[in-house]
């Protein structure tokens, strides 16, 4: 929370236009079942991304997000794309991340 400028639980519901009392027992319980307009809410007043807020709730699910962003993974789908595409998305990534061109 402090990473946004929040404060305080009071803080928080006020950004999200909810009860404390309700917000409060949101946060002190880990297996709450929160409706995914609330994740927006919680997500837009913290300035964060959904993804971020459910980290680290479930193994699993946790563990195949790192398989989906690994470099394997991010090679298999680029070689799926139309080579105009593939080329596109290597021009970028030079211009982004490396001083001289890479092999597509």
């Amino acid at each position: 929370m402090a990473r946004a400028g929040i404060k305080t639980q009071s803080e928080l519901a006020e950004r999200m236009g909810a009860p404390k009392g309700q917000v409060s027992a949101w946060l002190s319980d880990p297996n709450a079942n929160v409706e995914l307009r609330t994740l927006f809410r919680f997500a837009k007043a913290l300035r964060v991304s959904i993804e971020s807020l459910v980290v680290g709730i479930d193994g699993d699910y946790d563990a195949m997000r790192r398989a989906d962003d690994s470099p394997d993974r991010l090679a298999e789908l680029c070689g799926r794309l139309p080579a105009d595409e593939r080329a596109f998305l290597v021009a970028l990534l030079e211009r982004r991340f490396f001083a001289e061109p890479v092999e597509p």
